[in-house]
């Protein structure tokens, strides 16, 4: 299967991402350079990047906040973090929308400590402030 799916946009997005029906943000918000970086460093307990767009999902007890607020976490080093921020901002979106309470507790903690690093930065300090 190899990356060539990760980057066709007229294919269907499977794995997780599709189960959770993120595909068509999943390819307008992330470059194909992105993509492919994120499916190689996301690595959950040994298990392929692979499972975020591949392989048909029948069944997850995860959300999709959970898997974003999760996701944003392995993209915490300052070259990342552009990455991280896209991923906090749809599960926030999400979590308003559907969230439960566990999932905005959750999501907010790993808000707080992903923009923490960038506390210096008038810019992220306004972000977190104004959410």
């Amino acid at each position: 299967m190899g990356f060539l799916h990760f980057f066709s946009k007229s294919e269907k997005t499977q794995g997780l991402i599709g189960y959770f029906g993120l595909g068509s943000w999943w390819l307008s918000e992330f470059t194909d350079d992105e993509r492919r970086h994120i499916v190689e460093t996301f690595r959950p307990l040994g298990v392929s990047g692979d499972s975020l767009t591949s392989g048909d999902i029948s069944y997850t007890s995860q959300t999709a906040v959970a898997l974003l607020q999760n996701l944003a976490g392995w993209f915490t080093k300052k070259i990342d973090r552009h990455i991280a921020y896209k991923m906090l901002e749809k599960a926030e979106d999400l979590a308003h929308k559907e969230g439960s309470v566990l999932d905005v507790h959750f999501l907010y903690g790993q808000k707080l400590a992903i923009y923490y690093k960038d506390r210096d930065n008038a810019i992220y300090l306004k972000m977190w402030v104004c959410t």
